[in-house]
């Protein structure tokens, strides 16, 4: 297999802007649907992911609330 590993992540800028500025999961320019199907693709089942999102300053949503958000994308894609 020519991918070793996936590193996804939600994006501040759009597509063309030649820059890696990491968004919370779910509130960036690429849609949750997106991220959802590109993280449970079958034809990706056994590549590693890395899922990278900035530190986040509201304290009321975690790394693991947006794990959940994106689950629960990906249940509905299901």
């Amino acid at each position: 297999n020519a991918i070793s590993c996936i590193h996804v992540n939600d994006s501040l800028n759009g597509v063309g802007s030649h820059k890696d500025r990491h968004a919370v999961i779910g509130t960036g320019k690429i849609s949750l649907d997106s991220l959802a199907k590109i993280t449970t693709f079958e034809g990706f089942y056994d590549i590693p992911k890395i899922i990278e999102s900035p530190q986040n300053d509201d304290e009321d949503l975690t790394f693991k609330d947006e794990m959940q958000r994106l689950l629960v994308a990906a249940q509905k894609e299901g």
